[in-house]
């Protein structure tokens, strides 16, 4: 699989409170994402190695991840489409 990155600035801040991360996302890149049938859109957030131009310390990509019993179901629901005679 083939990893889709996503045009964002995210970095992680240590405060009195824990660390915490803020991500700016392109709404252009975001908007080319694939929505799934609850209207989400999967991403996961990786940590940089080091930090990057702009001290980003993360860096985000598309989840495009089915579990195999996903795409055994769709593979189902496609044969049963093939089979009805309307």
């Amino acid at each position: 699989m083939e990893k889709r990155f996503i045009k964002s600035y995210s970095r992680e801040i240590q405060t009195q409170y824990g660390a915490m991360i803020n991500i700016n996302i392109n709404l252009e890149d975001l908007k080319d994402l694939p929505i799934d049938r609850y209207w989400n859109v999967s991403l996961t957030l990786f940590k940089r190695k080091a930090p990057w131009k702009f001290w980003d310390t993360h860096y985000l990509v598309e989840n495009n991840y089915k579990k195999d019993n996903e795409q055994n179901n769709q593979n189902i629901d496609d044969s049963i489409e093939e089979d009805l005679p309307f």
